[in-house]
């Protein structure tokens, strides 16, 4: 994020609504008494990877907005006209694309579909509602 954004504050601006998702997804496992294996830690790094995706395209496009000339407000309405949408959608698809693993007759499958399902879900509420806070707090316009 440091090279692509060629600024520290986003960095850490990108990390916080991508770490707690994760952090939450744990959570769900240990309330459910679902053990930690490998095969999970691998299915965290890909689903870390996909909330990264969309914190990239939401910082992506706001970072474009005020490269155009646009306040701080124009930039994050226009990245919400334009990013929002798409995050929302593609989200959804995927939310549902895994809620089938539930289904499965095979434990570890159901496992995969909640913590992805979780994750995705999570990871976009903080995109939408967390991170034009802490772009707000932490890049204030000069």
């Amino acid at each position: 994020m440091v090279l692509v954004f060629r600024n520290f504050k986003i960095f850490i601006i990108s990390l916080i609504p991508n770490i707690l998702p994760i952090l939450f997804a744990g959570a769900v496992l240990g309330f459910l008494s679902i053990p930690l294996e490998a095969s999970l830690s691998v299915v965290f790094a890909i689903v870390f990877g996909i909330a990264v995706d969309d914190t990239i395209h939401f910082l992506g496009k706001y970072k474009l907005g005020r490269t155009q000339g646009l306040t701080q407000e124009e930039a994050l309405q226009k990245t919400f006209a334009h990013t929002g949408r798409a995050l929302v959608i593609t989200t959804i698809i995927l939310f549902f694309g895994f809620l089938v693993l539930l289904f499965s007759i095979h434990q570890p499958s159901i496992t995969i579909g909640i913590i992805i399902s979780v994750t995705l879900v999570t990871a976009l509420i903080l995109d939408v509602l967390l991170l034009p806070v802490l772009i707000r707090k932490m890049l204030r316009e000069a």
